[in-house]
This record gives structure tokens, sequence and C-alpha cells, in this order.
């Protein structure tokens, strides 16, 4: 066994572990956001000490510029997760130094721990005596994996699925593994698994921590981890382990086609078992002897021998990933009945006996997540969700004997994917988020009682995950967004060059205001914020704060306003909210239940948007107006339109436009006052974002995505074929925007995966 110092500090009640980035109270862990824990760490560093404001900022913050009501934010968070007094004393643990900074007051011991059962007792600490060991922080960036930044409105669940829809040259529209009546439906909430795990080391250990404690309920030593990384898996979208934990299952996409195929963990060596296509694959599962792969493709159940051979359909209209029973004679899976209906079912393995156990009519659903059949027999577990009024997923249980439900958590989140029951029957785990831009985090979910908790408390995501048998070993995707902003003067791409890049670093939907300022929304401060920046990527700082989630920015041409998307007022909703370009005075302007792609018109009179919440399929959006200064909205479009931008002149809005439902999606200018298009091109969408005018108002902008990579089209308003303007061989465009000079600012971006295998944490 490897042996790995840990660093710990002692207080009270409480141990605060570096290396786990883990806050524990009698041995039970507490969750703490990232920013906080760095801030907590500095504090107890320099136990006794008056630590400046300034000092902290630089500290937790060193590379972003961030209000000093940040800092604010985390010391009460801090103080509620203390528990505002200090055991035995009348103090607080914080103590707030006017004019000053922070001291924290405790008496504090430094451990080191080289083995699972050895500790060394250090003198109090003091700032002398810290430590120059790596605090192995958390990557903050700006704006984390895949984002959570939605574009065109999409919540996060959206956006990891775009990436898939966009390599075969279509709109993010819903999976072809769920059933037809409701795949719009379901799709909106179903996460599939390009979706995450990066900072791997810290996640896991804390993980295994908490397993081990799950067992005994006491704090257990920290045991060796072993990861294994496969070769050749960096465009796995979904994964399984089989339950033996010898070989790994993983779907392959790439150039817009998707594969299956297996890998065995021994010898890090891969087979492939179904070769490329263009339809999609999902719903990854092992047959409990793990003799057999289960797929679901084009709706339907698919077996095929686990090293290859030929696939045998075993059922249709199945709406994602199955489960089995203990005994491997019966599978469960989810099913929509109608357009109106979804169903938890069981069927046994060759197809048949078919039974409804439980059903939900919309607006609620039953997730083509997946169930997961409890260890005994008697209960299956199902993701939920409600897409009208409060947005929410929870995980409800059904009883196989009597089809009774009972409640599973009472814990809701904003989205829920597979969940996967612990060997002993302890509890589930599942990948969850929050909030609707907020990063999918591992949780625990205890049965038949208990709190539910995260494992993870980090901005990276976790997905798609999958237990060998007896829960010792996981699969996963590493999933990590690596983009950067890049400059093309006058839109000559011989001239492109980068300005900005880095991991996680993620510019979507990016705005410039009339000075040539870059605003865009990031999460370096902790939560997901506005900010502007100069166009060479300098002098960064934050115009919202502590106001729920913030997105979508776009500058008023008169340089007055800043319109964009928050949710502060509704959660789950994301209104239009306006707010003066120093970042005071929000108010809000629409009141609905979703609207996203603000845009200012350039008299500063009016905002047009794309009416339509993260749940609203594209083809339901349609183009409104509100008065900046507030007042009663005004419908444009009356048929599928969304993506609007107004001309330089003020006179027309360029949209994406469908005649009806059923017809393909076309550029067309319609004018500001109302009324029918008065031109319509033939321009292909093969994205979601925002049209943009060239600064001219001779040609309308768009982002067109072919075989994994993004380039820029113009479409002549004169009339004419569109015209390619940048002439990139990689990577995808995620947002861009027009300078008043001619320039063009656009982010580009890739996700880096990796199909990661992690045992011995129990």
């Amino acid at each position: 066994m490897v042996k790995q110092e840990k660093q710990l500090y002692e207080f009270g009640s409480f141990r605060l572990d570096v290396r786990e980035r883990l806050l524990l109270r009698d041995g039970q862990p507490l969750h703490l956001a990232p920013k906080a824990f760095d801030l907590l760490l500095t504090l107890v560093r320099k136990s006794g000490q008056t630590v400046e404001k300034d000092e902290l900022m630089k500290e937790v913050w060193p590379d972003s510029f961030v209000e000093e009501a940040n800092l604010t934010v985390h010391i009460s968070a801090l103080r509620r997760a203390l528990g505002g007094r200090r055991e035995g004393n009348g103090n607080g643990y914080i103590e707030t130094v006017p004019k000053r900074g922070y001291r924290f007051n405790a008496n504090v011991r430094m451990v080191r721990e080289e083995s699972p059962a050895a500790e060394q007792a250090a003198p109090h600490v003091t700032a002398a005596g810290e430590t120059s060991e790596p605090e192995g922080r958390t990557q903050t960036g700006v704006e984390v994996a895949t984002g959570f930044l939605p574009a065109d409105g999409l919540t996060f669940v959206e956006t990891a699925r775009r990436e898939t829809a966009q390599a075969q040259g279509v709109a993010a529209t819903p999976r072809t593994t769920e059933p037809g009546p409701l795949a719009g439906w379901i799709g909106e909430h179903r996460i599939v698994a390009s979706i995450t795990l990066a900072a791997l080391a810290v996640a896991v250990v804390g993980f295994a921590l908490w397993m081990k404690r799950a067992v005994t309920g006491i704090q257990a030593p920290l045991p060796s981890i072993k990861i294994t990384r496969l070769a050749n898996t960096e465009k796995s979208v979904q994964v399984a382990l089989s339950p033996d934990g010898k070989y790994i299952a993983h779907i392959i996409s790439s150039a817009g086609q998707q594969s299956l195929w297996v890998s065995q963990v021994a010898t890090n060596s891969s087979v492939q078992i179904v070769p490329p296509t263009d339809v999609a694959y999902g719903g990854l599962t092992f047959s409990k002897d793990g003799d057999y792969i289960f797929y679901v493709s084009n709706s339907a159940l698919y077996q095929i021998p686990v090293l290859g051979g030929e696939a045998r359909k075993v059922l249709a209209d199945v709406a994602g990933a199955i489960s089995f029973a203990p005994d491997g004679g019966w599978f469960a899976f989810v099913r929509s009945l109608n357009t109106e209906e979804t169903a938890l079912m069981i069927a046994n393995v060759s197809g048949g006996g078919e039974r409804i156990l439980a059903t939900r009519k919309k607006p609620e659903f039953l997730s083509s997540a997946g169930p997961a059949w409890s260890p005994d027999g008697s209960l299956i577990a199902c993701p939920w969700g409600m897409i009208a009024g409060h947005k929410e997923m929870g995980i409800t249980g059904v009883e196989v004997a009597t089809a009774r439900e009972k409640q599973i958590t009472a814990q809701k989140w904003q989205a829920v994917d597979r969940v996967a029951w612990l060997s002993d029957g302890s509890g589930l785990i599942a990948p969850a988020v929050e909030t609707g831009t907020g990063p999918l985090q591992i949780w625990h979910i205890p049965y038949p009682a208990g709190e539910a908790r995260r494992i993870t408390s980090d901005l990276n995501n976790y997905g798609d995950l999958s237990l060998t048998a007896d829960s010792e070993s996981l699969v996963t995707i590493q999933f990590e967004r690596r983009s950067g902003l890049w400059i093309v003067p006058g839109g000559d791409p011989s001239r492109a060059k980068p300005v900005t890049s880095g991991k996680h670093d993620l510019y979507r939907v990016i705005s410039l205001t009339p000075d040539g300022r870059i605003l865009y929304p990031s999460n370096a401060s902790g939560s997901r914020d506005i900010w502007i920046m100069n166009a060479d990527g300098t002098k960064q700082k934050q115009l919202t704060a502590n106001a729920g989630a913030n997105l979508q920015p776009s500058a008023s041409p008169d340089g007055r306003y800043i319109v964009f998307l928050s949710n502060r007022a509704k959660v789950g909703a994301f209104n239009i909210w306006r707010m003066d370009a120093d970042g005071s005075n929000p108010i809000q302007l629409t009141h609905g239940s979703g609207e996203v792609q603000p845009s200012c018109s350039p008299d500063g009179r009016w905002v047009v948007y794309s009416q339509g919440g993260p749940e609203t399929s594209p083809e339901k959006k349609t183009v409104w107006k509100v008065p900046i200064d507030g007042g009663e909205p005004v419908a444009l479009t009356n048929t599928p339109a969304s993506g609007p931008d107004i001309s330089p002149d003020g006179r027309l809005i360029a949209i994406w436009y469908k005649q009806d439902a059923t017809s393909p999606w076309k550029i067309a200018l319609i004018p500001l006052a109302g009324g029918p298009p008065v031109k319509i091109f033939d321009a292909t969408r093969t994205s979601i974002f925002r049209l943009r005018w060239t600064p001219d108002g001779q040609a309308v902008t768009y982002i067109d995505t072919r075989d994994e990579v993004s380039n820029i089209w113009s479409q002549p308003i004169g009339g004419g074929p569109p015209k390619q303007l940048t002439q990139f061989t990689s990577e995808q465009i995620e947002g861009f925007d027009w300078s008043s000079d001619g320039h063009l600012i656009c982010s580009r971006g890739y996700n880096a995966r990796d199909v990661v295998l992690i045992s011995g944490f129990r």
C-alpha cells in the first residue's frame, strides 16, 4: 500500500482535512463551497492572527478581482457551518476585526498521517509554522466544465447533451434513445454521460472516506485508492462496469457517429463490438452474470455478448437504462405510455411479462435516466421530476410486490442522473445537481432514513456512475472543458489569434460593450455571476453578487444598461433583468416561466428575447420584446422562433424561424414593430446560439458546427448563398460578437474526456 502523508487541522469537535478538502464535525462531513473551504483553511493556518481582508481575497481569489461582498458571504457561510458559537465559549470561531479583517479564535492542532493508523500531533499552528505542502485546491477558473451556463436558455443537463447533437449536424433535440411522443419532454430531463469528473483524486478520496463511514457509522482510516485511466477512451459519452469489475463498456462518439466498445480492465485492451453509426446509443447495462451488455438504440432494447456477436432485440419502447432484479431474471425500465404519461415497468429477461408498477402524468414524469432495483429485490428506486411551476426532481421507491410507492428521500434537486444501490441496501448514490446551472455532484441518499448529503463538494461534474456487484469499484467519465477567447481582426481568419485560454474557462454567450469590453458569466466568485473585462483579458471585474445565477449578458448600444438572465426572483425560472453598466440598480423586466437570449435595440428602448424556459424545446419558443424601462411584453412571432438580434439601424430582427413545427429552420428578418417575415434565407441551422448582425448591417452571422468543428458563417441580407468567415479546423464555437470597428470575438472550446475506474475505497 502506497503511504501518502495527510495534513489535518483539529479544533474543538472539528477536523479539517486538507488533501480531501473535507470539514468534519464529530466524524461527519459538512458541506462547504470550494471558496469557503479555501477561506477557512487560510484562517485556520493563521489561527490567533488578524488576517487582513485584502490578504484573504488575494489568497482565496488569486487570479480574479472580486467584490468584498463575496468575502462577507463566505464568512457568513463558515460561521453557519461552524455553529456560530465556539463550543464551551461565548465567542465565535471567526472574529471580525473592525476595518481590518478576521481572526480565527481556537486552539488548533496540526496532525500528520503517514498511514491509515498513524497520527502525529504538532503544536499550535502559527503563521511561522505554516507548511509549504500543496493544498490540492479545486480549480475554479471561469465557468465550470460543460457549462453550466445555459446557452440559448439551456440548463446544464441540455448543454451536456448538446455536444452529441451538434456533432450530428442538428440542433439540440432529444436523444434518439428516448420514445417518440414524449421524447421532447423526457429529453429535457435526461442527463447524458458526457458529464463529468475533474479534480478526480480529491473527489475520490472524499468518496472513499464517506463509503467506509456509511457502513461503520464512524470515521474510518483512509484506505489506499487505486485509480485506473483507460487508454483511448477520450471520446466516451456513456459507460458501464461489469458486476465482477473485469470489463468496462463505453460508447464513443466521434465525427457524428457512435460505436460501442468493451475494455478489459486487467489488460487495458479494448474491442469494438458495435461499429460506428449515425444512430445514438444509450442505457448501457451489464447482465447480472456479466455475459451480456444491454443497450438502447432508437427506443429499443438490445442484448449483445460482452465480447461481441449478433445483437438481439429484446423489447421496444424502452426510454433509457434498465436495472436487473437480484436474480437477473427481470429488469425495470421507463416507458412513455402516451404524450401525457410515463411509466415504471418491469419485464422478464426475454422481454415478456411486462407489468406497469407506477405512472406519472404530465407535468410530472419518471426519468429515463434509469431506475435501480434494490439488492433484496423488494424495491425499485426511480428518479422523477416536475416540469411545471417549481421545477424539481427527486427519487421515489416502488414496491415490486404491491406497486405501492414510498418515499426514498425528501431531498429535491434540479436534475438527477441514474441511481445505484449500495450492495448492502443501506442507501443509494446518484449524480445530482441542486441548481439549474450548478455542477452535477455525487450524492449519498441513506435508506430507509437519513439526510441526503453531497459526497463531493466542488465545481466539477460527475455522471453515469456504475458500480460492481459488491460496490467495491466504480466507473465514471472524467470530463474536462477547456476553452478560450479568440479575436479575428476585421473578420480576417488569417489573423485569428487567442486572447485567453485555460481549463474550465468557459466564456459562453459573450457580449461586447460599446467601448469594446467583454461581458461574460463566470463562477470565479463561487457563484454564477456577470463579469466584465478588457478585450485583452485584463481588468476582470464582477458586476453581480449574491443574487442567484446570472447569465447571458448583453449591453445596450448606448452603454447605459446591461440586460441579462437571472433566477433570483424564482428558483428554476430564468427571467430577464436590467442593471446599470456598473452592476447597480437591478430591475426585473419579465416575469414568465422562462425567457432567454436578451438583445437591446440600438435606440435603447426595447429588449427582444426568446420566450420559453429551459424545459421548452426550440420548436415551442417564440420571439417577444419588452420595454427596457419596464412594461408589458409584446409577442412578435406566433410560429417557432429563437436567437433574436436587432439590426444596427434598429428596423429589423434576425431570427431562426420555422413556418411551422415540422418545417426546417431558416434565417428570417422580421420588423421590430412586428409582422410577418420580410425576408427568409435557406441558411442551415446546426447550433442553437444567437444570430449576430455584422456592424455594417449587411449580413447576419451564425455558428455552423460540422463534424464537431465550428466556424462562423455569414448570410448576406441582399441575397446569395452563405459564406464561411472563419477557417478553424478544430474545437467548437460557443459564443461570439462583433465590435463596432469590425473585429470578431469568439469563444472556442473542446471536451476532454476519459473513462476512469476507481477501486479500493471500501
